[in-house]
């Protein structure tokens, strides 16, 4: 008899997963989000230090910013395919996401900056006892950066403005957490389910970097380009098990396994057609096909015949984002700002291993935004953003669990913005 996902290494698998599109989170900054993170060549605000670090290069004294987001997602599961259309709705939670900015200008053209964001912190929850409770039951990442930023306006202006800028990113924050229920065995005769939980702590700091130029060849108009490298996040495993024979699951079963994000990198355009009117468009492009299989390594001293080492092909797919924002300063409101923005968003997960850990698809996102300014120094933020998923039918799959997926999303955010 052997698990259809092994120990540690359904750890492995469904954490990495849940990196994919679904998890990432641009929504980093409540004015921009307002805008549908359409911000790689505006750069007006701190916030830019997330999407382009050569936009604190046009910022004045000191800037400051901080903030949250919540994020609240919905999905359903009907099932399995093609035997029966069962509605299983997934648990709903709340996921706050804070952020920080500052940025000081040095002197003229030279700035430097810090900014802490979340660009991944979210989960999916089933209950215990739902139809897919074999593959999933809770699902959920959590990573945390520190990013030290220096940028830099070139001295040269004959053709133009051209800003560098790059930041360090430290990985101060890593957690992940996984649930299924092991329907393998015969279940206890007291009734409780035979679950499987694994917790990762991030064994130590993980690095790197963010990218970024910015070139304005009139007052109008803006070009800006970011590259954001990946990182190597580290994990401490530890396994905690539930009704499991001690003889193949062993008590206290730990694991190191590390997790790679990504490269993204970024490129888009700004026009100011009027001086109160600002229109952004963003293409974001994610490297996701250098994730084509999954090496699972298991500490020698707790092998047993069900835990072993293995790999696990993944064959996730290159996709891109589509930004377009909009930001109008509304005169007749002295203070208000206003912003709306819409993205088309694809995934990465091919049918043959998606899977309830991220019932993830091509979506449609739209938000709405406002600022006002209470002072000329100091502003307050406010963004909504509505995501809905294309349903998805998952017909065929390499664990075999097919069905329906529909996923929507809603997100709140507020904050605060200084400027001195």
């Amino acid at each position: 008899m052997r698990l259809r996902l092994l120990c540690l290494g359904l750890f492995l698998i469904t954490s990495t997963q849940a990196f994919a599109g679904g998890f990432a989170i641009f929504e980093t900054s409540v004015r921009v989000s307002g805008m549908m993170g359409a911000y790689v060549a505006d750069g007006r605000d701190v916030s830019t230090i997330f999407f382009n670090p050569a936009g604190i290069a046009q910022l004045s004294g000191f800037q400051f910013q901080t903030g949250g987001v919540l994020i609240a997602p919905t999905s359903s599961f009907r099932g399995p395919y093609p035997h029966s259309v069962q509605e299983t709705k997934m648990e709903s939670q709340t996921f706050p996401i804070p952020f920080f900015y500052a940025s000081y200008q040095i002197m003229d053209g030279l700035s430097a900056g810090l900014g802490f964001y979340v660009p991944f912190g979210l989960g999916t929850k089933w209950d215990k006892n739902w139809v897919g409770a074999g593959y999933s039951t809770e699902t959920a990442v959590k990573t945390g950066i520190l990013a030290p930023t220096i940028a830099y306006t070139l001295p040269f202006k004959e053709y133009g403005e051209i800003s560098v800028g790059a930041s360090f990113q430290i990985g101060v924050l890593a957690d992940a957490t996984l649930e299924k229920r092991i329907t393998d065995f015969s279940t206890p005769t007291n009734g409780d389910p035979r679950m499987l939980r694994l917790e990762g702590k991030s064994a130590g700091l993980y690095y790197g970097y963010n990218f970024g130029i910015m070139y304005k060849p009139m007052d109008k108009l803006a070009i800006g380009f970011s590259y954001r490298s990946n990182l190597d996040l580290k994990f401490n495993g530890d396994a905690i098990f539930t009704n499991l024979p001690e003889s193949q699951f062993i008590p206290g079963a730990k694991g190191d396994l590390t997790i790679t994000t990504p490269v993204n990198w970024s490129l888009g355009i700004s026009y100011r057609p009027t001086e109160d009117l600002t229109l952004n468009l963003d293409y974001v492009a994610w490297n996701w096909s250098s994730y084509d299989t999954l090496t699972i390594d298991f500490r020698t001293e707790y092998e047993t015949d069900l835990l072993k080492d293995s790999k696990s092909p993944r064959n996730y797919n290159d996709v891109y984002q589509i930004r377009f924002g909009s930001e109008y300063n509304v005169r007749q409101v002295q203070g208000l700002m206003v912003r709306a923005g819409v993205a088309y968003d694809k995934n990465p997960v091919p049918d043959e291993t998606l899977d309830p850990t991220l019932p993830d698809s091509d979506r449609l996102l739209g938000s709405l935004g406002a600022s006002y300014h209470v002072t000329s120094s100091v502003s307050i933020d406010f963004f909504y953003m509505f995501i809905r998923a294309d349903e998805r039918l998952i017909s065929t799959s390499e664990n075999h669990f097919r069905g329906y997926y529909n996923t929507y999303a809603q997100l709140y955010g507020a904050g605060i913005s200084l400027t001195f």
